[in-house]
């Protein structure tokens, strides 16, 4: 759909390389930078990527001769989201409901945190391709820049860094 000039079999293999790599490297990004300042990178980088590849729909939208220079664009921006994605926003959650619930709640916080997660995903799944009709491609991709804009903000305003902090420390921190 987004006319790139990679195919699409080799587009699918390349981006799930992406993600396995991204997944590898996570885990020792976590542990050297602490989980605040990955999830503010990632949660940037992924509401960037979103809207580069919005304004690549807009641009097809409008039959806009720059379309043939940037076949590329539509491929380099999902291997940067979903490895940004993959390396904070996809991961870093996770990680942090396990620190910030006490332990007598921590695995009914767990375990909502994942079905909302999981609920969301589905609905989001359920309804692209009827959104991609409905209103355009870059509008879709637009709206999730602005969702992942809104995870940046409430990181940066709300979420503490966890790294090297006991449970007691992390509900001090909340409690202020």
């Amino acid at each position: 759909m987004a006319d790139s000039s990679v195919p699409p079999s080799l587009a699918t293999i390349i981006i799930g390389c992406t993600q396995l790599v991204g997944s590898i490297i996570a885990p020792f990004c976590v542990e050297i930078s602490g989980r605040r300042i990955l999830l503010l990178v990632s949660t940037g980088v992924c509401c960037v990527s979103m809207i580069v590849f919005g304004c690549h729909f807009f641009l097809i939208h409008i039959n806009s001769p720059l379309v043939e220079h940037i076949k590329w664009l539509p491929l380099a921006s999902l291997v940067v989201f979903f490895m940004s994605n993959n390396m904070g926003f996809g991961v870093i959650p996770s990680t942090l409901t396990g620190e910030l619930f006490n332990s007598n709640v921590r695995s009914k916080g767990t375990a909502s945190v994942f079905v909302v997660s999981w609920i969301s995903g589905f609905i989001i799944t359920t309804i692209f391709n009827t959104l991609i009709s409905s209103i355009g491609a870059y509008a879709v991709f637009w709206f999730f820049s602005f969702t992942c804009g809104l995870a940046f903000l409430f990181t940066l305003f709300f979420i503490p860094e966890t790294k090297g902090k006991s449970l007691i420390e992390i509900q001090e921190m909340l409690s202020k």
